[in-house]
């Protein structure tokens, strides 16, 4: 059966608003943040997570995964203003093949 991951257990609830998010793991200045949000669906209240992780932290994370291929996609606005620079930061610290995934579009591992 699967179990809740360490870093929400300690959360029993999280106060949201419809305008804003909370950060529940790290900050603007971590290698990797969790925030949770309202999630609109119909009168079923819901949680949306938004998880940032810095490009270097992803590359190393592959790296000691020891994966295959990297195949990296749901870019933030901020990675897209420098798609390429910000893959070549990944490829860095990884190593192996990395695939930029587009939309529709089927990769063989």
């Amino acid at each position: 059966m699967p179990t809740t991951p360490q870093i929400f257990r300690r959360y029993s609830r999280v106060a949201v608003s419809k305008t804003g998010a909370v950060t529940i793991l790290g900050n603007s200045a971590s290698e990797i943040q969790i925030d949770a949000m309202h999630g609109p669906h119909g009168i079923v209240p819901a949680l949306a997570f938004r998880v940032r992780i810095r490009e270097d932290v992803i590359g190393s994370i592959a790296k000691d995964a020891d994966v295959g291929m990297l195949i990296i996609s749901h870019f933030m606005k901020r990675s897209l203003n420098d798609l390429e620079k910000n893959a070549d930061v990944v490829r860095s610290k990884f190593g192996g093949p990395l695939k930029i995934a587009r939309d529709l579009r089927c990769y063989p591992v």
